[in-house]
């Protein structure tokens, strides 16, 4: 899904990606050390309230928009209605029914009610999510079965509440189709709780109306405390949306994340033209912080974490979590690709941002060692590590459980990275990967498969490692591969390790400490 990519953690009904994560962040992760000004207020008001109502002209002009009011009905049951107007009258919407790993969610819509000029109107449900008429309606009125997802690696993907937070999608909410054409651009009014107030990535028209142009990738937090923390201005504008209360402050957050997006803005060359923005809340449950849920939806950052633990211990996690979720603000949100290419998305991006937390001190070499063996064991033991290729296990990422987009597409960068730095003498960087991606002149309809694979195999002789196991099926064996670069892997009480042979020679050592440096 390039233009929007889901990450799960869960403890319970694991995923494949959330068994994968949990690996990942348990394998070497455990030593991190986590590293704003205030918002701009008063005499710029004026300047941005002329600007919000110059955006809504705009989009009235361009295109029709929908207005929506979304009341919160109760937190217990979670419960919000949804009141909507049409631009013009229909017969038939089409509201969604599962969004990456989430089911069902059409079937949390009850009391559906249509009207046209004040008389009711019966709306009849075909099918999960499709609603139609035998006339026409221009408002319409339903609830939302608003309870907290079961799987917690869901808190990101859908749209949920309760006493203490609330996290509201339009993509869920609303329709998507009206009378067979795309919903894009909406007005929503948020009718709230007393005490609560919303943040959004949407623009604010006043203290609760809000419009956007992108109805699938518009998020709303509501809480009864929180803040919204504006930096690194005026152009591009990133903001920290927080919630609740945290064992760090919050210019240890924007710092935290401050680092990581000068550290993509070097590794690709590019900076994010608009901005975004990271909305930080607890996850549910007196939990520690290894319990996360993220999701990067076009240019916002949605991340739970448990916050029941010291200040060290939350940034660490939070670190971890922050080091590959904004990355994807730049992979695969700013490139203009076609195609599903998760292995690259998720795998490369995932060895990327290990390879970031090594350059930036937030983890020991060691601990990057052990992630690559411990990562190895789980891809090693995955019953359907090899069933499909991985340009074909991207293609059905949710629908066949496999989790070797993951583990398989990181061990892949891996032995990339070291077959680009043996070839160049350590000279190559794996970063020119993805300047290259960058620099590529405009065009339609390119395909990310073979634009990818084109360019790996063309910067290094790489087209074994594509042709067998991106195109192909071929398993790993990570140790044979290994042992041309002075490394090997061991099972010490049935964990692996992994590090530099005893008997390497002096280049070979030298190589090793090219590795190191993560770069």
């Amino acid at each position: 899904m390039p233009s929007s990519t889901v990450k799960e953690h869960s403890a319970h009904f694991p995923s494949p990606k959330a068994a994968f994560r949990q690996s990942y962040i348990l394998a070497g992760h455990r030593s991190l050390v986590g590293a704003s000004l205030a918002r701009i207020r008063s005499s710029r008001n004026g300047i941005c309230a002329l600007l919000a109502l110059f955006f809504v002209c705009a989009i009235s002009v361009t295109a029709q928009t929908l207005k929506a009011r979304i009341s919160v009905v109760s937190s217990d049951p979670a419960k919000v209605r949804v009141d909507l107007e049409f631009p013009a009258p229909a017969t038939k919407i089409s509201i969604r029914n599962s969004y990456g790993g989430a089911l069902g969610l059409a079937e949390r819509i009850e009391l559906i009610e249509g009207t046209r000029q004040a008389q009711q109107v019966e709306v009849r449900k075909k099918a999960p999510g499709e609603f139609d008429a035998t006339e026409k309606f221009d408002r319409i009125s339903y609830y939302v079965n608003a309870t907290q997802p079961l799987r917690p690696g869901q808190l990101a993907q859908i749209s949920w509440l309760d006493s203490q937070q609330g996290l509201l999608l339009l993509s869920d909410l609303i329709p998507y189709l009206v009378e067979g054409i795309k919903v894009s651009s909406a007005e929503v009014e948020l009718n709230l709780p007393a005490g609560w107030s919303v943040e959004s990535n949407a623009v604010r028209i006043n203290a609760q109306t809000f419009v956007t142009r992108d109805v699938d990738k518009a998020v709303f937090v509501l809480a009864p405390k929180l803040r919204r923390i504006e930096f690194r201005g005026p152009a591009p504008k990133y903001s920290l949306i927080n919630v609740g209360k945290w064992p760090f402050s919050e210019k240890d957050a924007v710092k935290l994340i401050q680092r990581f997006l000068d550290e993509y803005e070097r590794v690709t060359e590019f900076k994010i033209k608009d901005g975004a923005t990271v909305m930080l809340l607890p996850f549910p449950g007196d939990v520690g912080p290894e319990n996360w849920s993220a999701e990067t939806r076009g240019d916002t950052v949605v991340l739970f974490v448990g916050n029941k633990e010291k200040k060290k211990r939350v940034l660490s996690r939070l670190g971890i979590a922050l080091s590959h979720e904004l990355f994807h603000l730049w992979v695969p949100n700013s490139l203009d690709l076609e195609g599903d290419y998760d292995w690259f998305f998720e795998g490369f991006t995932l060895y990327q941002a290990l390879r970031s937390d090594l350059r930036l001190g937030l983890i020991s070499f060691e601990n990057y060692l052990q992630t690559i063996a411990r990562l190895y064991e789980s891809y090693r033991v995955s019953p359907d590590r090899d069933r499909m290729s991985l340009i074909e296990a991207s293609e059905r990422r949710w629908s066949s459980g496999t989790s070797s987009v993951y583990e398989k597409g990181m061990l892949v960068a891996f032995m990339y990275d070291l077959m680009l730095k043996d070839s160049s003498n350590c000279a190559g960087s794996f970063n020119s990967l993805y300047r290259e991606l960058f620099r590529l002149p405009p065009a339609r309809h390119r395909n990310a498969n073979e634009t990818i694979i084109s360019l790996l195999n063309g910067r290094v002789e790489s087209r074994n490692l594509t042709a067998k196991y991106v195109e192909g099926k071929e398993p790993i064996d990570l140790e044979r591969f290994l042992s041309a670069y002075a490394l090997e892997l061991r099972t010490e009480k049935g964990k692996g390790t992994l590090r530099s042979k005893k008997e390497a020679t002096q280049e070979q050592r030298k190589f090793f400490r090219c590795i190191e440096k993560g770069d």
